[in-house]
């Protein structure tokens, strides 16, 4: 397989570094739709969903709960997310990931002391072709069957032979999940409702220059269903695993957009590249607290970020010589806003 883990392209078994690799066609077979689904993959790689964070412990290094960053880089077609909020990621028609495990700093930067996970998207083909995938499942619960539903569409779109194609890619989820919360009679507690769509042109002017556009955009409804265990009347255990009894009912709303352009030269004695990406997101959390028979209010956490960053490199050619080198330059500006609001008992 064809890797890019060194910022090159190079067989898979050339690269020295610790890694899996997987193409579209493994991923697919494996059932792989997010970012958990791929961890359970990856040797020596444990993912740890909290309550508003996603954590990539690799060879036991992990960030504390509650930090916005972790020392695991992810980067989907160059462009880094660098919040583990965004690590939950739906994998829209991708065409392989590589999880590179131990310090990749020299190559990626900062963030990246335990791992990366590059997340390479397919381009759009010169046939038009498309494919749409729907599932249906249910949740057997104490209250009922409850169900989800599942769809996603991919298409290719050829607009000028050989030099112009497009791409659209969506999916969307969604669920009253499993849990009620008896206690305020919510029964949506882990509701689902998830929307994803990306969108990739294409442009080939010549066998030697490419350009590429990806938009994509997102927005996760979701409910939290905090405290299932020790929430009985009397605090002790809670036995039955489809219900709960919070004081409060738990949310996690997320949104976000991006744009990644991509513009690759390949001259005699160089491969020249530039990737500029834009990123926002924002998230909007209610965490209710109590256990059993305290109520001790709730908190409200939102996050605003905005990313900007811009990459250019210089790579040798394969076999040029006795020497392979890579130069670049890498910079970014992000703005990060968070707000916390306690809400203690009796405020609302």
């Amino acid at each position: 397989m064809t890797v890019t883990a060194e910022k090159r392209k190079a067989d898979e078994q050339d690269v020295p570094v610790s890694m899996d690799a997987f193409d579209a066609m493994a991923l697919k077979y494996a059932g792989v739709a997010d970012t958990p689904d791929l961890i359970r993959f990856v040797l020596n790689v444990y993912f740890k969903e909290a309550t508003m964070e996603n954590i990539m412990v690799v060879r036991g290094v992990s960030s504390v709960d509650g930090a916005t960053i972790g020392p695991v880089g992810v980067y989907i077609d160059g462009i880094n997310y660098p919040l583990q909020f965004m690590h939950n990621l739906e994998l829209l028609d991708v065409e392989r990931v590589e999880f590179l495990r131990g310090p990749q700093g020299t190559l990626y930067g900062r963030n990246t002391e335990s791992g990366v996970l590059n997340i390479v998207t397919r381009e759009p083909g010169n046939a038009f072709s498309g494919t749409v995938e729907a599932t249906y499942s249910i949740f057997d619960t104490s209250h009922g069957m409850i169900p989800e539903y599942e769809a996603g569409v991919s298409l290719d779109i050829p607009v000028l032979k050989d030099r112009f194609f497009l791409g659209i890619d969506g999916r969307g989820i969604i669920s009253d999940g499993f849990m009620k919360n008896t206690r305020t009679g919510q029964d949506d507690a882990t509701k689902i409702d998830r929307r994803n769509i990306k969108a990739n042109a294409l442009w080939l002017p010549n066998n030697n220059l490419s350009v590429s556009l990806v938009v994509d955009a997102f927005e996760y409804d979701d409910g939290q269903g905090l405290y299932r265990v020790f929430t009985s009347d009397d605090g002790l255990k809670n036995d039955n695993p489809t219900e709960m009894r919070g004081f409060h009912d738990s949310t996690l709303d997320q949104e976000g957009a991006g744009q990644a352009l991509k513009i690759e030269y390949e001259a005699d004695a160089f491969d020249l590249v530039s990737i500029t990406g834009h990123r926002d997101y924002d998230q909007y959390s209610v965490l209710g607290s109590g256990v059993g028979v305290y109520d001790y209010g709730k908190n409200i956490w939102e996050f605003d970020d905005r990313f900007l960053s811009q990459e250019v490199r210089l790579t040798s050619k394969p076999d040029a010589g006795p020497f392979e080198w890579l130069v670049g330059v890498y910079g970014f500006k992000e703005d990060t806003d968070i707000t916390l609001s306690i809400k203690p008992l009796g405020d609302t």
